[in-house]
C-alpha cells in the first residue's frame, strides 16, 4: 500500500506537471495539490510515510535556506538605504506594525476562548513522565536574543540572533566613514551572494505545489479522528481565529496602513500561507515568504 500511495501521489504530480504547460496560476496550482492531497490522505490512511519523505526533504531544504538568506538579505537590504536615518524610520514602522499584529491576534483568540468557553469543564491532565522546565525571566529573555556564538545560533537556525547580528554588520557598513573602496568588495559579495541565494529560493519555491501535495497526503493520513474528538473545538477555534486575522484585521491594516488591495495581497502571498499550513514551520516558511516579497515589490515598481 505504501508503494500504491506513493505512486498514487506521483501520478499527482504529473497532473500539477500538466497544470504548468497549460500556464495555470501558481495560487491554483497549489489549491488544486491541497485537494489532491487530501483526497490522498484520506484514501491512503497510514500508508503515506514515503510521500511525507518527500515533503520533510522540501521543508528540510527551505529551513536550510533561512540562516543564509536572513544573513545576506539584511544586510543587503539595510547596506542599500544608505542611511542610518531612514533604518530607524523603517525598523520603528516594522516593530510598530508587528506588534499591533501580536496584540490583535492575542484579542481575536481571547474573544473566541471566552465565547467558546475554551477549558471549561476540562479534567486534562499534563503526562506522568511530562518533564518540568522553568520559564525564563525577562532578562533571560532579552540575553537570548543577542548572539553569543554565532556559528552556534546559525547552526541552531535561532533567527533573532542571526538578524541582530546581521543588522550590527549593515549599521557597520553604512557608518563606515573612512575610505568606502576597502569595502566595496564585501559589499559586493553581499549584494552578489543576496542574488545568488534568492535564486536558489526561486528554484526551491518552484516545487511547492508538489510538496504541498506531498505534505497535505501525509498530514491527512496520520490524523486520528478519536483522539482528535475531544479538542476539535480547539481546532475550529484555532482556525476561526486565523481565518479572521489574516481576512479581516490584516487585510484592514494592509489597506488603511499600506494603501495596497487586501484581495491582491493575499492572493500573492498565498504560496508563503499554504506552505505555513502545510509544514507547520514559520522558520521554514521565510525563504518562500522572502520571495512573495520580491515578487510583489517589483509589480509594485
Amino acid at each position: 500500500m505504501d508503494i500504491l500511495a506513493l505512486l498514487v501521489v506521483f501520478i499527482g504530480f504529473i497532473i500539477l506537471k500538466f497544470m504548468v504547460k497549460q500556464n495555470i496560476s501558481f495560487s491554483l496550482r497549489v489549491i488544486a495539490a491541497t485537494i489532491i492531497g487530501i483526497i490522498i490522505g484520506f484514501i491512503f490512511k497510514g500508508h503515506t510515510d514515503y510521500a511525507g519523505m518527500i515533503g520533510s526533504i522540501f521543508a528540510g531544504l527551505l529551513s536550510a535556506m533561512v540562516v543564509p538568506l536572513l544573513f545576506f538579505s539584511i544586510i543587503s537590504t539595510i547596506t542599500s538605504l544608505n542611511s542610518v536615518g531612514r533604518l530607524r524610520t523603517i525598523g520603528a514602522k516594522t516593530i510598530g506594525i508587528l506588534s499591533l499584529q501580536n496584540v490583535l491576534g492575542s484579542l481575536i483568540a481571547i474573544i473566541l476562548a471566552i465565547i467558546f468557553n475554551l477549558g471549561k469543564g476540562s479534567k486534562l491532565a499534563p503526562p506522568a513522565d511530562a518533564g518540568v522546565h522553568e520559564v525564563p525571566t525577562i532578562i533571560d529573555t532579552i540575553k537570548g536574543f543577542f548572539p553569543t556564538n554565532i556559528v552556534s545560533n546559525a547552526a541552531e537556525n535561532q533567527v533573532i540572533p542571526v538578524i541582530i547580528f546581521s543588522l550590527f554588520i549593515a549599521i557597520g557598513v553604512l557608518t563606515y566613514k573612512k575610505d568606502k573602496e576597502k569595502i566595496k568588495p564585501f559589499v559586493d559579495f553581499i549584494h552578489s551572494a543576496n542574488e545568488v541565494i534568492f535564486r536558489v529560493i526561486s528554484i526551491i519555491t518552484d516545487f511547492t505545489p508538489y510538496a504541498v501535495l506531498a505534505l497535505m497526503a501525509n498530514a491527512i493520513s496520520r490524523i486520528d479522528i478519536e483522539n482528535m474528538a475531544p479538542i476539535l473545538v480547539v481546532l475550529l477555534c484555532v482556525y476561526i481565529a486565523g481565518l479572521f486575522h489574516i481576512l479581516v484585521s490584516t487585510s484592514l491594516l494592509i489597506s488603511i496602513i499600506a494603501k495596497l488591495s487586501p484581495i491582491k495581497f493575499l492572493k500573492k502571498f498565498f504560496p508563503a500561507q499554504s506552505v505555513a499550513f502545510t509544514t507547520q514551520s514559520s522558520v521554514g516558511t521565510i525563504p518562500v515568504n522572502e520571495e512573495c516579497l520580491k515578487i510583489w515589490a517589483f509589480q509594485i515598481i
